[in-house]
């Protein structure tokens, strides 16, 4: 019998173990992705391969998507449309040179290309997370433990239109308001960034009651 032994070679009886996490509501709050001023999203992939790491964040989400979609045309469509109808671009462009996700791993998030709205509830959903990891190390303590995402030192992007829509809602239930007469108090900049619109919702409140 001939032994052989090898050194420092990578060993194929083990493999990435990615996950995905589909939420079924956002409670109407969604993420959006930056768009540049051409017009465009631009994803640049990434690297997913072995680590323990969580993503609730779109723009991860949506990076994992294109390295996934890229070099299927149906299923690169479908996350054009679904990227371009939430952010409001008008092209999103793939610069995935060096990306990729572990070949064990690759048709995991295949799932998530079911529909359209079920592509957007993944990726821009903050409750829905994709998991990487592998089954050589032992899982993380609490890794499946499902933290929506509300995570102390987590920041959200969210678009004017997004915002304005979901204050008006907030207010007119809890202040009786005319919906129109909502949208005139309001004014927003373009983008704002916050952590969770329904917490500032009684400080707007008595703002706008100070105000007007």
């Amino acid at each position: 019998m001939t032994t052989q032994t090898r050194n420092n070679v990578f060993e194929t009886n083990s493999s990435s173990t990615h996950s995905i996490s589909i939420a079924a509501s956002s409670g109407g709050i969604y993420e959006t992705l930056p768009v540049d001023g051409n017009g465009s999203v631009i994803l640049t992939g990434g690297c997913f391969g072995w680590g323990w790491c969580k993503y609730h964040d779109a723009q991860t989400k949506a990076n994992y998507c294109g390295i996934y979609a890229c070099n299927c045309a149906d299923k690169r469509r479908m996350l054009e449309e679904v990227i371009e109808e939430v952010t409001g671009a008008t092209e999103v462009l793939f610069n995935l040179s060096d990306s990729y996700i572990d070949h064990q791993s690759h048709d995991v998030v295949g799932k998530a290309f079911e529909s359209k709205e079920t592509l957007k509830e993944f990726i821009f959903n903050p409750k829905s997370v994709l998991r990487t990891g592998n089954d050589n190390d032992e899982t993380p303590d609490g890794w499946y433990d499902n933290d929506d995402g509300n995570k102390d030192d987590t920041t959200y992007l969210f678009s004017r239109q997004q915002i304005t829509e979901h204050l008006v809602t907030l207010l007119s239930w809890a202040k009786k308001l005319n919906r129109n007469d909502v949208l005139d108090k309001l004014s927003f900049d373009d983008q704002y960034i916050v952590e969770d619109i329904d917490r500032y919702t009684d400080d707007i409140i008595e703002l706008l009651n100070r105000r007007y």
